[in-house]
């Protein structure tokens, strides 16, 4: 385990909750309350439709916090950065409540961390054939603008997020932070989403879950509620290999006349192939190079 892996620290970082029982001008008084901040009205987000009205609470000039409402609907409240983790504590202890966003971080002071962990997601993302992208400047060494990198899809419901935060957000210690966003799209992985904390949210991405053991912290997978996996990975990638190579395997199923011992010893074949020409390939890596000659 690096040293600089024992130091992380894990934290919500954002929180986006529908809350039954109440109305929203009270939700946001009893937050405003709660959290010891001024509250005043804004317009509500124009990224939620369908709400007449809303409260900020306010930290100085910062909105760290918004309710809204509307006329038979409940009211939705939107918590960003570090407060996130305290309100969610306090709606799991006083209302029902449904989740639609969760975000759950990992924490790294050392300027060793971001490297290491975004070469260890990308080997991950390769292995699951998960999409990445990148953002910030990585052809600069040391760039002050910050790096980030994307494993999955952000229109998706589950993805990490990898970046140095420090130089994104221009101040704090924090040099690297590994972040899983969820955003359930069903009922029941809003409730469940709901229930968890952060090691919880963590669990139920498998690839933060592998990322964080191979720098011995350890997380406990959770399922996702409600979901039933049709395919295995191996499956997922036999597909994707028909996919590239299907023509191939096509013709060679076509000159064996549909034998398929013929066509498993012709794939055999190509293996034993290939890793003749590792060997080869291995053998004149070691071979020592040639002395140039200097004539005078």
């Amino acid at each position: 385990m690096d040293t600089w892996s024992s130091t992380a620290t894990a934290t919500l970082d954002y929180l986006t909750a529908t809350v039954m029982g109440v109305q929203g001008p009270d939700l946001a008084r009893e937050l405003e309350t709660f959290m010891g901040l001024r509250g005043q009205e804004v317009p509500p987000m124009a990224a939620y439709r369908g709400y007449t009205g809303a409260a900020g609470l306010f930290d100085g000039g910062t909105r760290v916090a918004t309710v809204q409402w509307a006329i038979g609907r409940d009211p939705l409240v939107i918590v960003p950065g570090s407060r996130s983790g305290k309100v969610a504590t306090w709606l799991q202890g006083r209302y029902e409540h449904q989740c639609s966003r969760k975000d759950a971080a990992l924490d790294f002071t050392d300027e060793a961390a971001f490297d290491s962990v975004a070469k260890m997601a990308l080997q991950l993302a390769e292995g699951y054939a998960t999409q990445t992208s990148c953002r910030g400047d990585w052809l600069t060494p040391g760039s002050p603008q910050g790096r980030t990198l994307y494993v999955g899809s952000m229109k998706s419901s589950l993805f990490v997020r990898i970046y140095e935060h420090a130089k994104c957000h221009g101040e704090g210690d924090v040099t690297c932070r590994v972040e899983v966003e969820v955003k359930p799209d069903k009922k029941h992985g809003k409730i469940q989403l709901a229930a968890l904390d952060v090691p919880g949210v963590i669990g139920l991405s498998r690839l933060m879950v592998e990322l964080c053991d191979a720098f011995g912290i350890h997380y406990e997978s959770v399922p996702l509620a409600g979901y039933v996996r049709e395919h295995s990975d191996l499956e997922l990638r036999l597909v994707r290999c028909h996919m590239q190579y299907g023509r191939t395997f096509d013709e060679l199923l076509q000159n064996v006349q549909g034998d398929l011992v013929a066509f498993t010893a012709a794939l055999w074949a190509a293996r034993d192939v290939l890793e003749k020409r590792k060997v080869k390939a291995a053998l004149a890596a070691a071979r020592p190079k040639a002395v140039p000659l200097v004539c005078l």
